[in-house]
């Protein structure tokens, strides 16, 4: 159910159906990716405390966008947004480590990168700021044997934050979701993940019109 009122959109999602967006955008004038470690790694333990007591669901906060010219650009919620995506492309490297091809390339389609049906140019399903951007598309999106993914840089320090998420999030998916398990319980188990964040890793959607308001929300929900 979605509320409408003095151009704002106010509705339920989930983590996992805004990545299946495929024109996500932070703005220019947002800053660069800011979650440290324990963020991080904060982020992963609560959704793995939610799946081990059989919630229903698990709430994390707002994610506000203004849609303009066939893009939605990301007010708040891009840390959440990125590292969750940065935990979706550790899943999927596991499953190419796997042999699994077809369902790592499910994974990318419907939540990393997708390719257009006419050009097969690839789209990423967020694109970070002019900073973060080329170096999260490099190190993150792309699989482990791009040789583009092997030479990124890191530059600034926002790129040593994400360079450290993914790492975080290679470990938690090799020591906390998978451990113990044999190879056909370890992959249920990583579906059972996916599927939480699809549909159960929510937030509220508010969609608003300018940048104002955006920024007056934004203002507002952290205080």
């Amino acid at each position: 159910m979605a509320i409408q009122t003095a151009g704002i959109e106010i509705k339920s999602s989930t983590i996992g159906l805004i990545l299946q967006e495929k024109n996500l955008c932070v703005p220019l004038s947002q800053r660069s990716y800011r979650w440290e470690a324990e963020h991080v790694d904060d982020l992963y333990k609560d959704i793995n405390a939610a799946l081990l007591a059989n919630l229903d669901e698990y709430f994390l906060g707002s994610v506000v966008v203004i849609k303009s010219q066939g893009k939605t650009y990301v007010y708040d919620g891009q840390q959440r947004l990125a590292t969750s995506m940065i935990l979706v492309a550790a899943i999927r490297d596991y499953f190419l480590e796997s042999g699994d091809e077809e369902t790592a390339r499910l994974i990318e389609d419907e939540t990393l990168l997708s390719k257009h049906r006419r050009t097969h140019e690839e789209t990423p399903h967020l694109k970070l700021n002019a900073e973060d951007h080329q170096f999260f598309h490099n190190r993150i999106l792309l699989r482990q044997d791009n040789a583009e993914r092997k030479t990124a840089k890191v530059q600034r320090d926002s790129h040593k934050r994400i360079e450290k998420a993914s790492k975080l999030a290679r470990e938690f998916v090799g020591t906390t979701i998978t451990a113990g398990l044999q190879a056909t319980q370890a992959s249920e188990h990583l579906h059972r993940w996916l599927d939480f964040i699809k549909d159960s890793l929510r937030v509220i959607w508010v969609q608003v019109s300018d940048e104002r308001t955006a920024f007056t929300i934004f203002e507002t929900m952290n205080d």
